[in-house]
């Protein structure tokens, strides 16, 4: 199954139902802001992102890296996308280490649907600063929730494992719900993404986006944002090189895993918790050499 065929809707449908519902993986998905660094200047955000990526159950993303293209395109206002970046996340952690971040703050905790997700991580040098940052935003979520306010110096140990204990905290509160998110969500495609190209190993882009809009607009999920929880898992894929594009000469372009990609999806299949696992999988396999030859 080497060459690009399209999905089978009633394939797709049982990819979703027997093993993407079945994925028990709890994991924390963290939008990391903060000054934007370079390979020999690493910012305290691109720091404080390795130094978190080491643990298996945190997810951290950069914001711009999902959004940047969205927002050039005026497809969206920014409280627009402020409001689905929280939708899409467990938790926005905000170093304030540039003027930019600084108006990502504000803007944050003015906001209602962000607020109560805002972690801001703070220089230690400015803490007794009578600012406004400090009077304003940073004073106003401790009053909310004292332990959203990190205070860091040059060395980020400290800072570090006191966010990691948050985000751990975070996730036990899912404990009661291990399954993945749905894909409605952007880490829900993501993970949906992968399951489909794991089993029929290469996609049609146009059959792709069919096949997961069909199951999308079945569950009634919010017709209007599918195109941007798409483009956004999409952009996470490449970003993460879990998959790669390839364009035949009839112009037709599809999507395929990558031997990374593989190994990610072999993984999620592992979590998943079937009751006659090999013959669950098996039967997806047979309805797609069916739909292939006959």
């Amino acid at each position: 199954m080497s060459s690009t065929i399209e999905l089978n809707i009633s394939v797709v449908k049982k990819i979703y139902d027997d093993v993407f519902k079945n994925v028990y993986r709890r994991n924390i998905d963290v939008f990391l802001c903060g000054a934007a660094g370079d390979r020999g200047n690493l910012s305290t955000r691109d720091k404080m992102k390795q130094s978190l990526s080491k643990y298996d159950f945190i997810t951290v993303l950069y914001p711009e890296d999902l959004f940047m293209e969205l927002l050039n395109k005026k497809t969206y206002d920014l409280l627009t996308l402020e409001n689905f970046l929280a939708n899409n996340c467990d938790l926005i952690c905000i170093v304030c280490e540039s003027a930019g971040a600084f108006v990502e703050l504000g803007a944050f905790v003015n906001n209602a649907a962000t607020f109560e997700k805002v972690i801001a991580l703070v220089q230690t040098k400015y803490k007794n600063k009578k600012s406004f940052i400090m009077m304003g935003p940073i004073r106003y979520i401790q009053s909310k929730h004292k332990s959203n306010v990190i205070y860091y110096s040059t060395d980020l140990t400290s800072a570090t494992d006191e966010l990691k204990r948050q985000l751990y905290r975070e996730l036990r509160k899912s404990l009661t719900a291990p399954h993945i998110k749905d894909i409605n969500l952007i880490s829900g495609q993501y993970y949906f993404i992968l399951l489909l190209l794991f089993f029929y190993k290469s996609a049609e882009v146009k059959s792709l986006i069919s096949g997961i809009r069909e199951i999308y607009n079945h569950n009634k999920f919010e017709a209007e944002r599918f195109d941007i929880v798409y483009s956004s898992a999409i952009r996470r894929l490449f970003k993460e090189h879990l998959i790669e594009k390839k364009t035949l000469d009839n112009g037709v372009s599809s999507y395929s895993l990558s031997l990374k990609g593989y190994g990610v999806s072999k993984s999620l299949i592992g979590d998943t918790r079937l009751r006659a696992r090999t013959s669950a999988l098996d039967s997806i396999r047979l309805g797609i050499l069916q739909n292939l030859y006959y």
